[in-house]
């Protein structure tokens, strides 16, 4: 057993040092990638900033000429400016001194007349002012000695007041820190058996994770998935990533003519936008959705056109679940017309008629689409003829469902009718074996094997399962939609 343990390790560490190889030879790889990728993009940034840089020299050099031609001309300008400014300042000042001679004898003599008035009427004033302010200087000398001998006593009485209060606080303040002290240890212990608890919680976890990952590593579908993943991953190059295939697919969307290429493209888009959200933005920035839209017009009824209707309604149903772009996809041109047309015309599909009701009930999120969406009567008037036709098809069926119902008989006598299922109800499905057995009268007793669904069965199973619960699975989008717009359809189908 010690050998065994010693094995196990040796084993564990040869496989740690061949997954850090690995690792640094891919680390060293996409340092590569992303030096050349960066050394690219900064010899574009380089040779962009200097066409930039010639640019401006070149509008620099001609905005100095220009200014040093504007220097002269200001330069001869000013000359000349100054030069007459200076002869026509000699012949006025010549004038200007004479008048203002003249001018000042007549106002000293006027103005010695006037200060001797206004001299002899401001002494009389100070005079009258000094005697004034005497007799209040007298009087505030007495005012001011009781007012200081009453702040002198209201200091005192104060004092002592807030002495009083101080002390009063102080108790206050001993008490409040004596509880607050005793709460903070209370909280403190309490953190620490959290902390505690939370360790325990922690290492329970990893050991059970450990245990349980010990356990799955000898069974074989997790094996596969992990050597799938592995590949995958090795396998991944710089085409592959989301962004790039959705770059790719939004150029061959908006220049390809081949129905082909659009239907991979619209189907990588729709993929992108499902896991990205920042794929959708990208795909509402370029201007896509009126071109998704007017793709979705032009296809026909056959099923290559189908699928890419289907791919496309998906492409706008994750724009549309987006607040960021669902006014984009509400404000296309015709879009909400466009949409309500496409529920008429593949109500009986339900890959097309599901994802078509799922946009306009994403857009009916915004308060501001529902109004709108209320106002269109004739999309409305749609919506109620598509309730009416599904509800009238789904109840034709479930009737001829009924009367073509098996009946088989059991053991024990008692009869056993397959009964169809309803909207909302889960459909029962029997195998041949099952089929066989009944009919022999064999009971049962074991329950049905479910076997590990590869992506290819998944997707025959969704398809016949699509095809089985077509009309339910519209009918309930339909249904959801109408109750959400506030549309009432009586039995008839009118509104």
């Amino acid at each position: 057993r010690e050998q065994r343990q010693a094995a196990l390790k040796l084993q564990a560490c040869v496989r740690c040092v061949i997954a850090c190889s690995r690792f640094q030879k891919q680390r060293q790889a996409s340092i590569c990638i992303q030096a050349a990728v960066r050394c690219h993009l900064q010899q574009q940034e380089f040779a962009r900033q200097k066409s930039a840089a010639i640019k401006i020299q070149e509008w620099w050099r001609a905005h100095l000429k220009g200014r040093e031609q504007w220097l002269a001309y200001n330069i001869q300008r000013g000359a000349v400016i100054t030069i007459q400014a200076f002869w026509r300042g000699v012949r006025e000042r010549g004038q200007y001194q004479r008048k203002r001679a003249a001018a000042t004898c007549l106002q000293s003599r006027l103005r010695m007349v006037v200060a001797q008035r206004q001299f002899d009427r401001t002494k009389a004033a100070v005079v009258l002012l000094q005697q004034h302010w005497r007799n209040t200087l007298a009087r505030r000398r007495d005012v001011r000695q009781r007012h200081e001998a009453a702040v002198m006593i209201q200091k005192h009485w104060r004092r002592r007041d807030v002495e009083q209060k101080y002390q009063s606080l102080v108790h206050l303040v001993v008490q409040m820190q004596r509880r607050w002290r005793h709460c903070q240890s209370r909280s403190d212990c309490l953190k620490t058996h959290r902390c505690r608890v939370r360790a325990a919680v922690v290492i329970q976890a990893l050991w059970r994770g450990w245990h349980l990952r010990k356990k799955s590593s000898h069974d074989a579908q997790l094996s596969e998935v992990r050597e799938r993943l592995a590949i995958a991953t090795a396998t991944a190059t710089e085409p592959m990533l989301l962004g790039n295939r959705t770059q790719s697919a939004l150029s061959i969307l908006l220049k390809s003519s081949s129905m082909t290429f659009v239907r991979r493209a619209i189907q990588n888009l729709s993929t992108s936008t499902f896991l990205s959200e920042k794929c959708c933005q990208l795909i509402a920035q370029d201007g896509a959705v009126p071109i998704i839209l007017e793709l979705i017009r032009s296809c026909n009824q056959s099923r290559p056109n189908q699928d890419i209707v289907m791919f496309s309604l998906l492409v706008l149903r994750n724009l549309a679940k987006l607040p960021s772009t669902s006014s984009v996809v509400f404000n296309a041109r015709n879009c909400v017309p466009l949409i309500c047309e496409t529920l008429y015309k593949y109500r009986d599909v339900a890959t097309l008629a599901v994802p078509a009701c799922q946009i306009l009930q994403a857009l009916t999120s915004d308060p501001g689409h529902l109004k709108e969406m209320q106002a269109m009567a004739q999309q409305i008037a749609r919506l109620s003829l598509t309730m009416k036709s599904l509800r009238h098809k789904h109840a034709t069926e479930v009737k001829l469902r009924q009367r073509k119902a098996p009946v088989f008989k059991t053991t024990s006598g008692s009869r056993l009718a397959t009964h169809q299922s309803t909207a909302g109800q889960p459909r029962t499905i029997a195998t041949k074996s099952q089929s066989t057995a009944l009919k022999s009268g064999v009971k049962i007793n074991k329950p049905l094997v479910a076997a590990v669904a590869t992506p290819v069965a998944l997707q025959s199973k969704s398809k016949s399962a699509g095809k089985e619960n077509c009309e339910p699975t519209a009918l309930s989008a339909v249904s959801l939609l109408v109750k959400t717009m506030g549309i009432q359809v009586d039995a008839a189908g009118s509104k």
